[in-house]
């Protein structure tokens, strides 16, 4: 099946059944690594988030192996609609070791374009989250686009004092001082939906130095709806807020600051959201290995 989605793989690939025991988990990644595995699908017969945290521990930080985590469970439940969900593996799959799902055309989505135009878009999840990944840029990019998640009415103008100058910052960008930043919110409904069930998203642009008109910017953010890994059809959000979503969620089974004890706690809470400031957030580095922090490991 998964041939048939694009991916390229040993039609004998080499299986091995495992009880769920950590040690036996252990032992078969540091097997199968050595033997020079480039993809571990791992089928997890148990619904514990702690067996699947272990085994991307595993793989991401410690051993530097891709894996794919498939559930039986869902497997077995659905059986009839086994190629969606084998072809919903695949796009992540494929992403993972470097494939390219789907591609915008900048030159359609945008009026204005430059052939020396080179893009970097961020996706970013609500500030409240406490942790950072370390980013190497091996590119000289002349834009950048910013979506944020989960981001209140009442926090805009925070984003606009402290993220825009901490960007800025980060990437060594030198420009002339800011005046009065245009301003506008605009609904867009990109999920493709059954029964009804689509959900509109509003938008609001803080600030722009790329010149975008409304209709590029509507456009843009459209097509970026249509190029999720999780998902084959567009989604609610542009993909790399996903991404950012996603990425919080999954680093909470890891290990932070070379400390072996200490995990990533994420705090729901919404209530106390409009009470947290910038003191009051603490970052932690989490270390990937070398073989994967370069992928899109989060999917």
């Amino acid at each position: 099946l998964l041939q048939r989605y694009g991916i390229q793989i040993n039609p004998n690939p080499k299986t091995i059944a495992k009880p769920d025991q950590r040690k036996d988990i252990d032992e078969t990644f540091k097997n199968i690594k050595t033997d020079g595995w480039q993809l571990a699908i791992v089928i997890l017969n148990s619904t514990e988030p702690a067996l699947r945290d272990h085994v991307k521990q595993l793989g991401n930080q410690k051993l530097g192996l891709v894996t794919q985590c498939a559930s039986f469970q869902a497997i077995e439940i659905n059986s009839e609609k086994l190629h969606m969900y084998v072809e919903n593996l695949s796009q992540q799959i494929n992403t993972k070791i470097g494939g390219i799902n789907g591609i915008v055309n900048l030159k359609t989505a945008l009026s204005q374009i430059s052939n020396t135009d080179r893009f970097m878009f961020f996706g970013v999840d609500n500030i409240q989250r406490k942790i950072v990944v370390p980013l190497r840029l091996s590119k000289i990019w002349t834009r950048w686009l910013l979506n944020c998640f989960n981001v209140d009415d009442g926090q805009f103008q925070k984003v606009l004092d402290n993220e825009v100058n901490k960007i800025k910052s980060a990437c060594q960008v030198i420009d002339v001082d800011i005046t009065h930043p245009s301003q506008f919110d605009f609904y867009l409904c990109s999920q493709a939906a059954i029964m009804g069930t689509s959900r509109p998203a509003l938008y609001h642009v803080l600030h722009d130095e790329n010149g975008f008109n409304s209709n590029d910017i509507q456009e843009l953010t459209y097509w970026l709806c249509h190029i999720d890994a999780r998902c084959s059809k567009s989604v609610s959000i542009p993909a790399l807020v996903h991404y950012a979503h996603l990425a919080v969620y999954a680093s909470v089974a890891y290990k932070f600051n070379d400390n072996d004890d200490e995990t990533l706690e994420i705090d729901d809470d919404e209530s106390t959201s409009e009470t947290i400031t910038l003191e009051d957030i603490k970052t932690k580095v989490m270390i990937l290995n070398n073989n994967i922090q370069d992928t899109m490991w989060f999917v």
